[in-house]
């Protein structure tokens, strides 16, 4: 087991991200989206190893957008379709963070990194 030396946040969409979805009419199986559905598949981010977790938060603040546009297109939101409110207060309105000021690593495998468009 490895410490890797990042912190982590998980992005977990809010009710206000889930009634946005829902006016697209976005649905699983045809059936509307719950909160717990659409918190339970939520994003984590590894972010530069922090002293506090206000550190982390302003470091969120700074990259907020590139982490909007992931988190709309992994629901095939097309940008048509984004809010019309990309600003960091509707950032912090549609999303909320958990950080993981540990990360561990338990695997043998070395880590790939791949570049995801932002």
């Amino acid at each position: 087991m490895y410490i890797v030396d990042r912190s982590a946040v998980t992005v977990r969409p809010t009710q206000k991200f889930l009634d946005y979805l829902n006016a697209l009419e976005i649905k699983a199986d045809g059936i509307p989206l719950t909160l717990s559905q659409i918190q339970s598949t939520a994003t984590v981010y590894m972010v530069p190893d922090a002293e506090t977790p206000e550190h982390i938060v302003k470091y969120i603040d700074d990259h907020f957008e590139g982490i909007f546009t992931t988190e709309l297109a992994s629901w095939s939101i097309e940008e048509a379709d984004y809010p019309q409110d990309m600003s960091l207060k509707a950032f912090w309105e549609l999303f909320e963070i958990e950080v993981h000021d540990l990360v561990l690593d338990i695997t043998d495998e070395d880590l790939q990194n791949r570049h995801v468009p932002e």
